[in-house]
């Protein structure tokens, strides 16, 4: 195989790994390396609109209060304290809609705490928390005003 080919392709794959859907490869190549690459990157740019329309699905996600403790089966004194906490601890927003108060995640902010967390709790053993690396690396591609 061609030898640049090789080392971008790595590099575009590592940069999908590492959440990064910006990367594309760039080299003049000829013949069957130009078709994949051309392909790698409609893959590229597929994935990016993909991830991008799941979470605008996910950031529009919004639920009242009583719905949540109703999938929940949670009494609804108890959830609107752990509501409040969440509130307070900025991992969630609220708004009043008539006589519900509705309430969305606030993703970048639960992002954060999670990469806190694994920083904090995974230190030195880092694939005990691989698998929460890859969600919170993920997460981290919210289009601005998505956030």
């Amino acid at each position: 195989m061609h030898p640049t080919f090789n080392c971008q392709l790595s590099q575009l794959l590592q940069s999908i790994a590492a959440g990064d859907l910006t990367a594309r490869m760039d080299g003049q190549f000829n013949g069957v390396f130009a078709r994949m690459r051309d392909d790698a990157n409609t893959t590229v740019a597929q994935l990016t609109q993909i991830v991008g329309q799941i979470q605008a699905s996910a950031s529009s996600i919004t639920l009242a209060a009583g719905e949540i403790a109703r999938r929940l089966d949670v009494p609804p004194n108890t959830l609107s304290s752990n509501l409040n906490i969440l509130s307070h601890a900025d991992l969630i927003e609220s708004r009043r809609d008539g006589r519900s108060i509705i309430y969305t995640a606030r993703y970048a902010n639960m992002t954060e705490l999670l990469e806190f967390l694994m920083q904090d709790c995974c230190d030195g053993s880092p694939e005990i928390c691989a698998p929460l690396a890859s969600v919170a690396i993920s997460s981290r591609c919210i289009p601005e005003g998505q956030a």
